[in-house]
């Protein structure tokens, strides 16, 4: 079956919608709780007095400054209820004509590559789930290691 982010989940089988509604509120509960904030602190080499520089105190989601960078201006507002829409199963098809629920297609379009492609997120690399590869019949790409010598797959690993 072919992937079409401009619609909703409710086209795709109820087995695939908890996998894409899990990653919906993962990234939702990680969008919310990181956020860019930028404090003032004392300059390492001060130039006058009250020299202040700008540091970074906390960042975004690495997946969240890609889409920003790929796609322009993201705006946290419109983003935080489509994930949850995504999340509660509420989210709707796209209208190009009236731009209603982009957001929507956007994050579907985001979480179907992280579900079939991988991705790293936050020092651990997430596998690609083998039931939506399986469905769209895609390759899932795992990694392989060698454990005395016999080859396994990572998801096999026991810790």
């Amino acid at each position: 079956m072919d992937w079409d982010a401009e619609k909703s989940l409710g086209y795709l089988p109820q087995q695939l919608h908890s996998f894409f509604q899990s990653e919906a509120a993962y990234l939702q509960r990680q969008l919310s709780l990181h956020q860019l904030t930028v404090v003032l602190r004392d300059a390492p080499d001060p130039r006058h007095s009250n020299h202040k520089i700008r540091v970074v105190n906390e960042e975004n989601p690495l997946w969240y400054k890609a889409l920003y960078a790929e796609r322009g201006r993201m705006r946290r507002y419109l983003s935080l209820p489509s994930l949850d829409r995504i999340a509660q199963g509420l989210d709707k098809n796209f209208d190009p004509r009236n731009l209603s629920y982009q957001y929507d297609s956007i994050y579907r379009n985001l979480i179907f590559q992280r579900l079939t492609l991988g991705c790293e997120d936050l020092m651990d690399y997430l596998h690609p789930c083998l039931e939506v590869c399986d469905y769209f019949e895609l390759p899932c790409r795992r990694e392989e290691e060698s454990i005395n010598g016999k080859l396994i797959f990572s998801e096999d690993i026991p810790f």
